[in-house]
């Protein structure tokens, strides 16, 4: 799950691995090993990556969603409301029964 988590956010911030990699100080291999999954990042690199991306280190290991809520504990009902050029999103949060 890390290794899609921090694809995503690289992605989302218009990263290349190389750059990501030169941001964290590591190689664009390791880059590219993390989001594979066949390296296992050790904590300094979670928490790095963490605070470059501003999201929480349980968000990067797949513990949680970008809300905050435990992945296996809670559900997200959300809708859009649109109405001419204003966007309303809405998340309820339950508990899974």
């Amino acid at each position: 799950m890390y290794g899609q988590q921090i694809r995503k956010l690289r992605k989302e911030h218009n990263l290349t691995q190389s750059k990501l990699a030169e941001i964290l100080c590591t190689t664009q291999s390791t880059i590219g090993k993390l989001e594979r999954e066949e390296l296992e990042p050790n904590i300094e690199m979670i928490i790095k990556i963490s605070k470059l991306f501003r999201v929480s280190t349980d968000y990067l290991l797949g513990l949680e969603d970008e809300y905050g809520l435990a992945m296996d504990q809670k559900e997200i009902f959300s809708f859009e409301y649109k109405h001419g050029e204003t966007k309303l999103i809405h998340h309820e949060r339950r508990e899974k029964k």
